[in-house]
């Protein structure tokens, strides 16, 4: 699990750390709860739209949603990921 999670933690050691050399160690909050408060939950809605829109009223769960094919960057964190 530690693998998992070693990137993303270090990212962002790395991130509040120069913001707080900078001394605006808040920025750090800010980054992280503005967009969770309002751009992350639209792209969110947005894309759960996508997914199951003018799709068949079929009685099977496999076949009420779309296929979204991840781009570049959303497959990018997941290289090193194993299992």
């Amino acid at each position: 699990m530690w693998s998992r999670w070693r990137g993303p933690l270090a990212a962002n050691a790395v991130l509040f750390a120069a913001l707080t050399a900078l001394g605006h160690w808040q920025l750090y909050l800010l980054l992280w709860l503005v967009p969770l408060a309002t751009w992350y939950q639209v792209v969110s809605r947005v894309r759960d739209i996508a997914e199951h829109a003018l799709a068949s009223e079929d009685d099977d769960p496999l076949r009420n949603t779309r296929t979204v094919l991840a781009g570049f960057l959303a497959r990018a964190p997941s290289w090193r990921r194993t299992g």
